[in-house]
Formats: structure tokens, C-alpha cells, sequence
């Protein structure tokens, strides 16, 4: 029997509803504290209010909860280009934007008499931290030009490469990494990394590389994103004189589901990819992290781990690599008179023989390991049952 369903389609402050059990007893507390964006049904980037969860569509047409890490933007002004300095260049501020309203910049060629030259917009004294990864992310729209290239300065070398977005191709420098998504309405999403230098103020270039300034070349310019990070995040809009922060987003385990039946499945739907610096949990629990059964992610060793800890030991331990099994994972765990099998994307993936888990202290189950770390990610369906699903109906489940 099926006790808990999450698959986000609904909530509202502060909450997000189960669609099993219907009574309220199955609905999440989460907790936000400040604003963050998502893209929403109509393919634009939303801000919502604190404390709301964000039901993202980038990935799919159905809703995935989005679940990040604190990140900052260090660009300020994020949307506002008049403070940068223009070579070769003019930018025109009101295209429609990813948002929909009119807050884009123009960036064109000054066209001056076919001379070639370095056309680009640039923003100085960015203060950054020596020796440090970051990464910088924008939207970028053809206009008609579809490569653009984003470069640092004063960074003892510059970093960065061109950015093709008729083939999504990144072409880095040295050793930077990037990535093109496509947004909505011919708006991509770009994001290049790299590992700073010694120096701890940088310049940023967004600009056209080897081009004839005959006034035609031309792209579409918004929402720039300096992170700490070894990805690009959600945008996170900068719009005044400082950086700009977006909180943690948390869920609180539920304390009202009987999760103490030695028969149960347990089934999630989860989706990796854009993790970044992430440590978090799905898990049954007793409350805290010494006795739990708990998938978690570790980014640093690009994996999942599934285990059961005892005593503040870990029992029936495998990992899920990523470069394996793909960073979009449907994990299915179903307990045996000896241990647990674990399903992995209509796999049955490993049979842990290590005894069976003893469920009857168990009082918790949700999106942390009982103590705090919670779930990063993007998560479409989460769900628990009290009893063994089959071999068949479990591969069903996780192809």
C-alpha cells in the first residue's frame, strides 16, 4: 500500500502538498528565506516570494521541486548595463527578456567603416577571492549573431571561450569548462567556469570575437551571474548596489507517516545535474543521523549512496556513479528478509546482504538524513509504501 506520494504540482507559503495521504497529513513545511527565480509553464524566469517552493520547468513540461544551496551573485545590477564600458559597441536597453518585460540590452557593433577590432561591453572591479572556482552565466539571444564570446581580465590570464548557440557548442581558452541551455522564445542560458588567479579584482567581457564592425552584428544581453560555484544556479536577480543572496531551500521531515513496517519500498525520482558544492539526503529516519535508511548525494566523488547507517555506522552501502548510470536517476529500494535491493533506472543495480534494517524506531521520513542535511536537487516523484513491491511492478516503476 502506497503511504506518501510527493509529486509536486501543488502548494503554497511554506507548504508543499502530497498528493497521498489527501488529508494534510502527507504535506511538507519548507522553508525559504528569501526570493528565488524558477521558470515557470510559460517558459519565462519568475521571482518568487520567500518561502515558496519553486515548481521549475527547465527540464521538463511537468514540474520538478527545485532545491539549491545558498549561492550569491556578486554582478551587481544584473539587468542594468549602463554602468559598463563599451569598445567598439552601443547598447540599446528594452528587448523582451526570458522575464517577458522589456529590460534587455541590445549590444551592437558601432559599425564604424568595416575596421575590425575587440567589440565588446566590459565591467570592472569585480572582487573575487585568488585561487578560487566561479562561474559566470547570462541569457543570451541571436540577434542574428549566434556566437558570442565571454572573457575575464586582470586575472593573470584571461579566462573564458565562445559560446556557439546555433550548434550549443562551447569552445573554452585553456581549460574552462561551459554549457548552452536552451530558455524559451530563442533565449539560451550560457555559463562558463574556471579557477581564478592570484588576482582578486576582474574585469568581465561579453562581446563578439573576430567580427567586421559593419553595424549589423548584434546580440541580445540579460541577467548576468558571478557564483562561487563549480555550476551555474538559478538566476538570481542583483538589482541594486550589492550582491544579492538566495537562501537555502529546506524541507522538513515528516513526523505523521508510519514508517515502521519491516516490508516497504522506497522510490524516488530525481534529476542531479546541476548540482553544485552539495552534500544532501532522501532518508527514514529516527530523528537524527546515527539510524536511518538514506539515499545521498556527494557531489565531490560524483556519486549517489545508497546505505543504511546503524549506531552512526553505515551498513548496505552502494553507490549510483554518475558516469554510469547518468546524472537523471529513478532509485528504487525494497526491503528483503536480509537486507535491501536497489533498483536504478530499471535495473535491479545490487543486492545487499548485510541484514535486515529494523524499522520499529524508525519516526521520520523526508528530505533530510535526520539531522540537517537535506535534499539538493530536482526531485518529480517521492514515494513510500509499507510494503514490498514486486520485481516486475519495481522495474516498472524506476525505467
Amino acid at each position: 500500500m502506497i503511504k506518501l506520494a510527493t509529486i509536486p504540482s501543488g502548494y503554497k507559503t511554506s507548504k508543499l502538498y502530497s498528493v497521498v495521504p489527501n488529508d494534510g497529513l502527507g504535506d511538507f513545511t519548507f522553508v525559504r528565506t528569501t526570493e528565488a527565480t524558477r521558470i515557470n509553464e510559460d517558459g519565462l524566469i519568475e521571482t518568487l516570494d520567500a518561502n515558496i517552493p519553486r515548481l521549475d520547468y527547465s527540464k521538463s513540461g511537468c514540474p520538478e521541486l527545485l532545491m539549491e544551496r545558498a549561492s550569491t551573485n556578486l554582478i551587481t545590477y544584473s539587468e542594468d548595463f549602463s554602468g559598463w564600458i563599451n569598445t567598439f559597441s552601443t547598447d540599446t536597453f528594452g528587448a523582451i527578456s526570458p522575464s517577458g518585460l522589456a529590460n534587455a540590452t541590445t549590444l551592437t557593433d558601432d559599425g564604424n567603416g568595416g575596421a575590425s577590432g575587440n567589440v565588446r561591453i566590459q565591467k570592472n572591479g569585480i572582487s573575487i577571492n585568488a585561487t578560487t572556482v566561479y562561474t559566470f552565466s547570462c541569457f543570451l539571444k541571436p540577434n542574428p549573431n549566434n556566437i558570442v564570446e565571454i572573457k575575464t581580465a586582470n586575472d593573470d590570464a584571461i579566462r573564458g571561450g565562445t559560446f556557439d548557440l546555433s550548434t550549443k557548442t562551447f569552445t573554452p581558452l585553456n581549460s574552462e569548462t561551459g554549457n548552452i541551455e536552451l530558455i524559451s522564445n530563442d533565449w539560451y542560458k550560457v555559463y562558463v567556469t574556471w579557477t581564478s588567479g592570484s588576482d582578486t579584482s576582474i574585469a568581465l567581457r561579453v562581446g563578439f570575437p573576430n567580427i567586421t564592425r559593419d553595424g549589423t552584428n548584434s546580440f541580445i544581453l540579460w541577467g548576468t551571474q558571478l557564483e562561487q560555484s563549480t555550476k551555474a544556479t538559478s538566476y538570481i536577480p542583483s538589482l541594486l548596489g550589492t550582491a544579492t543572496t538566495r537562501a537555502i531551500d529546506r524541507i522538513t521531515d515528516l513526523t505523521t507517516i508510519d514508517v515502521t513496517s519491516d516490508d516497504w519500498t522506497l522510490f524516488i525520482n530525481a534529476d542531479y545535474t546541476d548540482l553544485n558544492f552539495s552534500f544532501g539526503c532522501i532518508s527514514i529516519n529516527d530523528g537524527d543521523d546515527d539510524n536511518n535508511l538514506r539515499i545521498m548525494n556527494i557531489e565531490s566523488s560524483e556519486e549517489v549512496r545508497v546505505t543504511n547507517r546503524v549506531g552512526g555506522s553505515g551498513v548496505n552501502n552502494y553507490n549510483i556513479f554518475y558516469g554510469t548510470w547518468g546524472y537523471k536517476l529513478k532509485i528504487g529500494i525494497v526491503s528483503t528478509s536480509n537486507g535491501i535491493d536497489i533498483y536504478v533506472n530499471g535495473q535491479l543495480a545490487s543486492s545487499q546482504t548485510s541484514g535486515r534494517i529494523d524499522m520499529s524506531g524508525m519516526t521520520n521520513i523526508g528530505f533530510t538524513d535526520g539531522s540537517g542535511d537535506n535534499f539538493l536537487g530536482r526531485i518529480s516523484d517521492f514515494r513510500y509504501y509499507n510494503t514490498n513491491l514486486s520485481n516486475d511492478d519495481i522495474i516498472k516503476l524506476t525505467e
